[in-house]
């Protein structure tokens, strides 16, 4: 099981109606070495969205009315939370589900039930994004003669 490095510390933002999946979603987060915050809704989580600025914001597309959507558009419509990433939490795995939530400008999809190894492999690759888009020099280099 892989841990957070020290240097770059992850803020990750679970939002699901279905509160027990949402608990053990951010105790398995807090296990694996990162900071995790919880919302049971819409309003709730734009909420924390807006007061923490996460590094990666998991959202189930099943939120009562269409609070993911909302929340996917308000994220990529803000300026200041580009840098916010966006993972929706399904229990449907078809194609139909796929190109929606591409549409909609997630950056991930992981289905439900949650397993450990592709959730650990997601917050790897948002730490090397995050690294790259803070490096003020570019992450790998050609080496001279």
């Amino acid at each position: 099981m892989h841990r957070q490095s020290t240097s770059l510390p992850l803020k990750i933002l679970v939002i699901d109606d279905n509160r027990d999946f949402a608990y053990a979603l951010s105790s398995l987060i807090n296990h694996l070495g990162f900071i995790s915050s919880i919302a049971y809704d819409k309003k709730s989580g734009m909420r924390k969205i807006m007061e923490h600025q996460p590094d990666l914001v998991l959202c189930d597309i099943g939120l009562p009315g269409r609070g993911c959507y909302e929340i996917a558009d308000k994220i990529r419509s803000e300026h200041s939370m580009n840098n916010i990433m966006l993972a929706a939490l399904t229990y449907y795995v078809h194609d139909r589900v796929k190109r929606l939530v591409d549409d909609l400008g997630f950056d991930f999809y992981i289905s439900k039930p949650i397993q450990t190894s592709i959730l650990n492999d997601m917050i790897q690759e948002v730490q090397v994004r995050k690294l790259y888009s803070e490096a003020s020099e570019p992450l790998c280099c050609v080496a001279a003669n």
